[in-house]
């Protein structure tokens, strides 16, 4: 650009100036450069400068959807591509290949802390076992409540005779006994079908009655119904039960089932396997999901990668959620951004569904942690004479563990903070369950 040739005139005293005067010649005032219509004019911006910064600001754009949760720490997304999940898992998750997803854990500690009665620290020690990879998925139960459904001597004896205990024929035959075996299986039968109903009001907005014959003992018409899980089931006309797992969600960890239903499929794929399985003790889970490690409190570790936080990113818990997220379950090969697996490969301990645990009587430290908790409730029932009696009947709990999708991490712990009670005849959406079996099995 030329230097300013003509000034006309001074800003502060209003005398003509002309020429290439840096300051006014009558007053001294510094002079701004201007130009005017002698001078070169300015040039002016290009097209192509225009497209260049749409071409960089569109770029940026894509780059925070992509990978905006790295850049600004938002949740991944829910629908997950396969990139997105453990490669060791892509192959069919089914009840025959089991074995294949059992992991050999050796002897260590479970746990490692001060006892109730004030006495110094104390372990635990858990011997060889082989524990489950991941938690028992629908497809695998669907593959339990088809079989029984085709053979219903396949239901484990326990599980028939609460749902459909044996009475007395005359009523004057009923003793205690048959009264409270009665009891226990109503309040099976009521938890599945409030479970039911509940689910119905949500999914479909419409309120169901309850079929009149849907009472202990169960009539043998409704086979394993009970096994379906109440999130599967459809009530429709003429009080006809229909049942489908939804579509896409065999990978899920089975949920809305109970305590007895997780004991039921050990049986059955016990026997289907030729092995011992069970639910796992207290001892036998913690040790597990502390990797053999007494002070580690969540599988990853203590604390994030970072070493100051919790990584948000390492289980499926409220803390995975951004503004406008559910809370939901994932699949079990849900590749979690921190590594939220044990050192030993055992995934989704913290968080997505809570665990049930076997109450294990003889478990050494139910000396102050039982893991069975008992609540009494009274029913009346009319005698032979015609007067009415009360019957003193006990309930029991069973712990679960591990937190779910529905608590914040920091309730999502591998130790006894997480351990919650739970009647064992219900059923909820973020309470599920995986396998222990013996380490000799395979020859481990």
């Amino acid at each position: 650009m030329t230097s300013p040739t003509n000034r006309s005139p001074c800003p502060r005293c209003g005398a003509p100036v002309k020429g290439d005067f840096k300051f006014c010649p009558t007053c001294a005032y510094r002079l701004q450069p201007t130009t005017d219509w002698e001078a070169e004019p300015t040039p002016r911006r290009g097209r192509w400068s225009y497209a260049i910064l749409l071409l960089f600001l569109g770029s940026l754009f894509t780059a925070i959807l992509v990978i905006g949760f790295r850049l600004f720490a938002e949740p991944p997304s829910r629908i997950v591509p396969d990139a997105g999940l453990r490669p060791e898992l892509r192959g069919p998750l089914t009840v025959a290949r089991l074995k294949d997803r059992m992991i050999h854990l050796p002897r260590a500690t479970a746990v490692y802390s001060e006892s109730p009665d004030g006495a110094e620290d104390w372990a635990v020690q858990v011997g060889d076992c082989l524990f489950c990879e991941v938690e028992t998925t629908r497809g695998e139960w669907l593959e339990f409540v088809e079989a029984c459904r085709a053979d219903p001597q396949q239901v484990p004896d326990f599980l028939q005779n609460l749902w459909r205990p044996t009475v007395a024929k005359e009523p004057e035959e009923d003793t205690e006994g048959q009264h409270v075996a009665r009891i226990y299986a109503t309040q099976y039968i009521d938890a599945w079908w409030e479970r039911v109903q509940a689910h119905h009001a949500v999914a479909y907005g419409e309120d169901v009655e309850r079929p009149l014959d849907l009472v202990a003992p169960l009539p043998e018409s409704y086979g394993p119904l009970l096994l379906v899980p109440p999130t599967w089931v459809r009530l429709g006309t003429f009080e006809e039960f229909t049942w489908a797992l939804p579509e896409g969600t065999a990978r899920l960890p089975v949920t809305d089932v109970s305590f007895y239903d997780a004991v039921a499929f050990a049986n059955w794929a016990s026997n289907v396997l030729g092995i011992g399985l069970r639910l796992p003790t207290a001892m036998e889970w913690m040790r597990a999901g502390n990797g053999g490690d007494p002070e580690r409190r969540y599988p990853w570790g203590n604390e994030g990668p970072l070493g100051e936080r919790l990584p948000r990113f390492a289980c499926n818990s409220t803390s995975l959620l951004g503004p406008a997220d559910t809370p939901q379950l994932l699949r079990v090969d849900f590749l979690f951004a921190d590594g939220g697996n044990t050192p030993e490969g055992v995934l989704q301990m913290s968080g997505n569904a809570r665990e049930w645990l076997h109450n294990h009587a003889l478990n050494p430290r139910d000396r102050y942690y039982g893991t069975t908790r008992t609540e009494e409730r009274t029913y009346t029932r009319t005698t032979e004479e015609g007067t009415e009696e009360e019957v003193r009947v006990v309930l029991a709990d069973a712990p679960t563990i591990g937190g779910s999708f529905r608590e914040a991490i920091e309730d999502c712990t591998v130790d006894l903070a997480s351990r919650r009670f739970r009647s064992k005849f219900g059923r909820w959406n973020d309470v599920g369950f995986r396998l222990w079996a013996r380490s000799d099995w395979m020859g481990k």
